[in-house]
């Protein structure tokens, strides 16, 4: 599969250090912690996209292949998805606590709802630019979510 092109830490203000800074025991390591956040806001992005299409088209299925074949139109919404996850891994960590996180909390909370407004916009347009007739859309309130870690 092609690159998208993207990088978290060239696209978001974020930077490899700060993602290695909330790394805990387990995750030792800024890759760890990108693997983790990767592979549990992937799963939730492909749910929140399938809910996307269902409220703006009333299709309820999408395979698979489908992202593949639409990865263009998603790309940026994942990006800003991925960072939603991030900050919530940097808000919730126990690697940072009230002595060392400070103002980083405040921080990670106001770039997680940055992000998230990001995602949403990305995710509708990128929705509405697959190529379905916006006479037919419905339009809803699939785009404001809240989030919590599991």
């Amino acid at each position: 599969m092609e690159a998208s092109g993207l990088f978290i830490n060239v696209d978001l203000p974020i930077s490899l250090q700060e993602i290695d800074s909330f790394a805990d025991g387990e995750q030792l390591t800024f890759l760890q912690v990108w693997d983790e956040v990767q592979n549990r806001g992937i799963k939730k992005f492909i749910n929140r996209v399938r809910a996307g299409y269902m409220e703006l088209f009333r299709v309820c299925f999408i395979e698979e292949a489908w992202f593949c074949e639409n990865k263009e139109q998603l790309k940026y919404a994942l990006l800003y998805f991925l960072g939603v996850e991030l900050m919530l891994e940097k808000i919730y960590t126990i690697r940072i606590n009230r002595f060392t996180r400070g103002f980083d909390k405040v921080r990670a909370q106001e770039m997680r709802d940055d992000f998230q407004a990001e995602f949403i916009t990305y995710l509708k347009s990128g929705l509405e630019a697959i190529g379905h007739d916006t006479n037919s859309q419905q339009g809803g309130n699939i785009y404001s979510m809240v989030e919590v870690l599991p």
